[in-house]
């Protein structure tokens, strides 16, 4: 991983612990168009979309972390962004 893409996720943290969700958000969609194989960075996005309340869009960034490096914590992360958008049936896949 680049200095530059440890600097943006570094910052996406530190919004994000601060409260700035929306902030957060607008620096992990910056790091996936720098570094689009990298799979922290999507999942970044997910969590700070999840946060927002739009798990469509944490499902999409979610899925493509889990496509790059395949855990059981990406496919939790991927359930529980299925669970809040309202598809059951492929939250209890992911979480299998």
């Amino acid at each position: 991983m680049s200095d530059a893409v440890e600097r943006s996720l570094a910052r996406c943290r530190a919004l994000r612990e601060a409260g700035d969700v929306q902030g957060a958000v607008s620096v992990a969609l910056l790091t996936v168009q720098m570094a689009p194989q990298c799979a922290v960075a999507w999942s970044a996005l997910g969590a700070g979309l999840l946060a927002l309340g739009q798990p469509v869009g944490a499902v999409e960034a979610f899925r493509q972390s889990a496509a790059i490096e395949e855990s059981p914590g990406r496919q939790a992360d991927l359930g529980l962004a299925l669970w809040r958008a309202g598809d059951i049936a492929a939250a209890e896949g992911a979480f299998q």
